[in-house]
């Protein structure tokens, strides 16, 4: 059937042809070579058609089924296939270079030696893709979903692959030279022999993948996932590796050359084994578990000669102390003492008018005068010893002390010349009558010790006892 007759068709609009699609049954429809370029086809069923070699460059295809259609050198330059159907269609050398295939359904589809240089395939679905040989250079496929996708010497030379999944893909001998790789998750890929230089893996998770023989120089690895990676034979010159996690990765026969630095700057070895030819060298904050082997290039690196430093003596001289000359510091402890005064009186004195005279001072001055100590004296004499608490002159002192006696001792005199006894004290006449009375006597004559006496001050009447009792003692001494 004649082209025009398809062409005239689809111009009706995508019901009108999908009613006469249906109509068709399932037979199949050769529309190869046909012209639809920069026309509105969205939302068309072209399941199953053969467009081989058609030119549908610029043609608006969103929501466009081509599911198992034979697309073989199809040109979709420019096409926008958003949300397109491509799934398990035959794409064999198709050029999809600056397409737009956002959301499109690529899966099972065959799209060997395809080109889709500079195609926008954003969050594209490609589960087992076949992509060998293709050219994707520039392209971009961020977030997309290429898990078991075989991309087998495919050139993706600056391809945007940023949280796209690739698992379990085959990416062997691809060049992937300064691709976008940062969090991708490539869990049990197979990159043998890829070209990696200058290729982003920051924070990417490459976990069991294999890098056997793969160029990885001035690749950033940097907090990448490589547990258990194979880089059997791999070149990873100037590699950055900080925060990188490689535990139980394999190196054997790596070329590890100037791993973290500069190529012209020399490399920092700590020790090299000659016997396993192992290598071990500063990895910063990186978790580096594994065997590590040198090739015949890296065992050529010479290790840095340090040139030993000579410090020259110090000479101190010593430091002359001259003796220090101290002077003794003299202190006087002085003792204030009480002044004493000593009264020579007669054994017959009147006690109460010594007290009352103490008293007396007491009050005109605050001397705290008392009494220290009696002493006996011959002839009938008695030594009473004073302190006082203040400096004060002894004569001036005895001599205002005896003043206040008599003048107490004549007011006492006045006041108990009726009474044979002053408080407590016998009078001399009683205390000689009583002195020759046997005891038995003294307990006929108790009247007399009961005599009515003067009230004395309460302070004084124990003292006054007291020395009374101490003048009986003296005078039987003296007898």
């Amino acid at each position: 059937m004649d082209h025009d007759f398809y062409i005239r068709l689809i111009r009706r609009g995508a019901k009108r042809w999908n009613l006469w699609r249906n109509s068709q049954g399932s037979g199949d429809l050769d529309l190869s070579g046909i012209d639809l370029s920069k026309s509105n086809l969205e939302g068309f069923n072209f399941s199953g058609v053969n467009l081989s070699s058609a030119n549908l460059s610029g043609t608006n295809l969103k929501g466009t089924s081509f599911r198992f259609a034979e697309l073989v050198q199809t040109n979709f330059s420019s096409a926008n296939l958003s949300e397109a159907d491509l799934c398990s269609a035959n794409l064999f050398k198709a050029n999809f270079s600056k397409a737009k295939l956002y959301k499109a359904d690529l899966c099972k589809a065959n799209l060997r030696e395809a080109n889709l240089q500079d195609a926008d395939g954003e969050e594209a679905f490609m589960i087992e893709a076949v992509l060998d040989s293709a050219r994707l250079i520039s392209a971009n496929f961020s977030r997309a979903i290429l898990t078991d996708a075989s991309l087998e010497c495919a050139n993706l030379w600056q391809v945007n692959l940023n949280k796209a999944d690739l698992s379990f893909s085959n990416l062997s001998y691809t060049n992937l030279a300064q691709a976008n790789l940062s969090k991708v998750v490539l869990i049990e890929g197979n990159l043998k022999g890829a070209k990696l230089d200058s290729a982003n893996f920051y924070c990417a998770n490459c976990q069991r993948t294999t890098f056997e023989e793969a160029s990885l120089k001035n690749a950033n690895l940097v907090g990448g996932n490589f547990c258990e990676g194979n880089f059997l034979g791999a070149t990873l010159t100037n590699v950055k590796l900080e925060m990188t996690r490689l535990s139980n990765a394999r190196f054997s026969d790596a070329a590890l050359a100037a791993a973290l630095q500069k190529e012209e700057e020399p490399p920092t070895l700590v020790s090299v084994d000659q016997e396993n030819q192992t290598a071990q060298w500063p990895l910063p904050a990186t978790d580096f578990i594994g065997e590590l082997r040198l090739t015949a290039e890296r065992s050529q690196i010479k290790p840095i000669q340090i040139e030993p430093i000579q410090i020259e003596p110090i000479q101190i001289k010593p430091i002359q102390i001259e003796p220090m000359q101290i002077e003794p510091i003299h202190t006087q402890l002085t003792v204030k003492q009480s002044p004493t005064l000593e009264i020579v009186l007669p054994e017959t004195l009147d006690w109460l008018a010594l007290a009352l005279a103490i008293q007396k001072i007491n009050q005109a001055k605050p001397l705290q005068l008392k009494l220290s100590k009696i002493e006996a004296l011959p002839e009938q004499k008695i030594l009473v010893s004073l302190t006082a608490d203040l400096s004060v002159k002894p004569d001036e002192l005895k001599q205002a002390l005896m003043q206040h006696y008599e003048t107490q001792a004549e007011s006492l005199k006045l006041k108990t010349s009726s009474h044979p006894a002053v408080n407590g004290s016998l009078a001399p006449e009683v205390r000689s009558q009583l002195s020759t009375l046997s005891p038995v006597e003294r307990l006929e004559n108790e009247d007399l010790e009961n005599v009515e006496r003067p009230q004395a001050t309460p302070a004084y009447s124990a003292l006054n006892r007291l020395l009374d009792l101490l003048t009986a003692s003296l005078g039987q001494r003296d007898r």
